[in-house]
């Protein structure tokens, strides 16, 4: 067992992994993208509809409680739906060729649903914890937003208090929930592995665990940002070099989804690949299948 993670060569081989396994990450994918994009858009629509009815007639409680709920459900099946693309590509890494790959839910996506579930509440009381430290920031946030301050291109906007509330809850969640985050290709693959294991492995090794994590979501970051802020592009005055394009909401959902798609691949190879390299040798699997 290594005693430090080779960051660059972690991410290298996640980014090689996917250009040698493409077709088989397509077959595992595409239906799970497709299904995750389509809740998307529902809720996006339901969402829409809802805000349109709270501006014209007065706040109806059920009808409020009916959207929310719907929205509720909407998000629990878009979750599900993505569930099966990240399990798969654990297994295709870890397991090889046989790993059983395609949308189907097994005893290892519920596992893996359940261990996902269990991060997430992590993440509560943390968030909690910033907020109640940072309530001072965000009535002056709330303020300042209530009076903004006129300028010659725009409005003034308090970007700097909500990126100082973000510059701490970020480390804050990292801090708490990266160091229970190997349990996931664990139950992937059905191996029996619990937070504390995950703790124990990435003792001394979160700022590097971390890096691996950035690196590894950086290429999609800026591909995201490239493609949503180039059509969203506004000109400022008719001398602008570029004409104002204003993006459908569809084709914002569709890049949406094959972000979240490609960002789910990404992690999964970036957890499988310092899981396999912090855990050592697997234990003898059965021969699983593909199923599609």
């Amino acid at each position: 067992m290594s005693e430090n993670l080779p960051v660059r060569a972690i991410v290298g081989e996640a980014y090689r992994f996917i250009g040698e396994n493409w077709r088989l990450l397509l077959r595992a994918g595409w239906l799970a993208t497709l299904l995750f994009t389509a809740c998307s858009a529902l809720i996006d629509i339901t969402a829409t509809q809802a805000l349109q009815v709270l501006h014209v007639r007065p706040i109806d409680w059920q009808r409020s409680g009916l959207d929310l709920i719907m929205l509720m459900l909407l998000s629990l099946v878009a979750g599900l739906a993505i569930l099966p693309l990240a399990t798969g590509v654990h297994r295709l890494l870890l397991l090889g060729r046989q790993g059983r790959i395609g949308f189907h839910f097994h005893r290892e996506e519920w596992r893996y649903f359940m261990c996902s579930w269990q991060i997430a509440l992590l993440a509560i009381p943390v968030v909690l914890s910033c907020e109640l430290i940072l309530l001072p920031a965000s009535l002056a946030e709330n303020y300042l937003l209530m009076r903004m301050v006129p300028l010659q291109h725009g409005v003034l906007t308090p970007i700097v208090l909500s990126t100082t509330c973000w510059i701490v809850i970020a480390p804050a969640l990292f801090l708490v929930l990266a160091r229970v985050l190997l349990i996931l290709p664990a139950a992937a693959i059905g191996v029996p592995f619990t937070m504390r294991d995950s703790r124990q492995l990435l003792r001394h090794r979160l700022l590097r665990f971390g890096a691996i994590l950035l690196l590894a979501w950086l290429p999609l970051i800026a591909l995201q940002l490239s493609l949503t802020t180039g059509l969203h592009f506004s000109a400022a005055d008719a001398t602008a070099p570029l004409p104002a394009i204003d993006l459908p909401p569809i084709l914002e959902i569709l890049v949406g989804g094959l972000y979240t798609a490609s960002a789910t691949m990404v992690t999964a190879l970036a957890l499988s690949i310092t899981y396999r390299h912090l855990a050592g040798p697997l234990p003898d699997m059965p021969n699983p299948t593909l199923a599609y």
